[in-house]
C-alpha cells in the first residue's frame, strides 16, 4: 500500500479533486491507498479513490501528477 508521504517523496502533488458518483467503503483506513494510473486531461500520474464521509452516493477522486 501506498500512503500520500510516498506520493509526495516521488515527487508527485495534488492537482485537483472532485466528486464522482459511486461508494467506496469506509472501513478503509485513510492512509492506505490504492493508486491507478492515470493520464488524462490533468497530466500522467496517479488517480487516487477515497469515501466521503458526508454522502454514500459520491465518493472522492483526487488527481496526483508530476
Amino acid at each position: 500500500m501506498m500512503t500520500y508521504k510516498d506520493l509526495k517523496t516521488k515527487g508527485y502533488s495534488l492537482v485537483k479533486s472532485s466528486l464522482f458518483r459511486g461508494y467506496i467503503s469506509r472501513k478503509k483506513k485513510e492512509n492506505d491507498l490504492i493508486p491507478e494510473s492515470y493520464c488524462g486531461k490533468y497530466g500522467i500520474g496517479f488517480l487516487v479513490r477515497k469515501p466521503n464521509r458526508r454522502s454514500t452516493f459520491y465518493s472522492i477522486v483526487e488527481y496526483w501528477t508530476k
